[in-house]
């Protein structure tokens, strides 16, 4: 029977984070803010965007005729009258978020499920005291919301078993974080997020309730004009 991975110490998920942290910090002064980062993003969109471009523009001219998006399009088969299908192809993707390499091995499977590439949003909530600017200690709480949520029995490691009761999702359902690559606070078309019920079905108007009765006005006391 082959052995099961080896416990996970958070001391090495932490250390992933901090590298992640300053593969970001482009300006190496200890911390990330959202325009960091969100020029870091704009810069890889502009490489996708130059490539899907220069993929079109077969002579290189830097002007894309009719003959040359048509032939792109061509090449699309089934695919060329659906832009998102279209953009399938990795290299066409728009990207959203710095990409992170985690490494390789058992700990590299479980961090890519854990860890978060870094996007704007995510910077902003992982900003703790609110001074515009998210220091490695800051990136790590917020990244360590899964590691915590698999840890069942808070010691530190993330055991084989832990891993088994996790499943997929790795814990982040449960923390609060998404398990799909999209941005927090996003939800993908048609989902609900965590624990809230679908919509009810509309209903045909039920007639409104009927308004309960008067309470009863005491009656007055007729004891002084009868004579009693």
């Amino acid at each position: 029977m082959p052995k099961p991975p080896k416990p996970i110490a958070v001391e090495e998920y932490n250390k992933v984070v901090a590298r992640q942290h300053k593969e970001a910090d482009t300006d190496r002064d200890g911390f990330l803010t959202v325009a960091e980062v969100r020029d870091g993003v704009a810069r890889l969109a502009q490489e996708a965007i130059r490539t899907r471009f220069e993929g079109i523009d077969t002579d290189g001219n830097g002007t894309i005729t009719y003959a040359e998006f048509s032939s792109w399009q061509t090449t699309l088969g089934s695919r060329a009258l659906s832009d998102r299908a279209a953009s399938g192809v990795r290299v066409e993707m728009i990207p959203t978020s710095l990409p992170f390499d985690v490494g390789s091995g058992d700990s590299a499977r479980l961090f890519r499920r854990m860890i978060q590439p870094l996007n704007p949003v995510m910077v902003s909530q992982s900003d703790q005291n609110y001074d515009g600017q998210v220091s490695v200690e800051e990136l790590q709480t917020f990244q360590r919301k899964p590691f915590n949520m698999v840890d069942a029995n808070s010691d530190g490691f993330i055991d084989f078993m832990e891993m088994q009761k996790a499943g997929p999702g790795m814990g982040q359902r449960r923390a609060g974080m998404p398990a799909d690559g999209m941005p927090p606070g996003m939800m993908p078309p048609g989902m609900m997020p965590p624990g809230m019920p679908p919509s009810p079905a509309p209903t045909a108007e039920a007639d409104p309730p009927a308004e309960a009765p008067p309470s009863a006005e005491p009656a007055d006391d007729q004891s002084e004009t009868t004579g009693r």
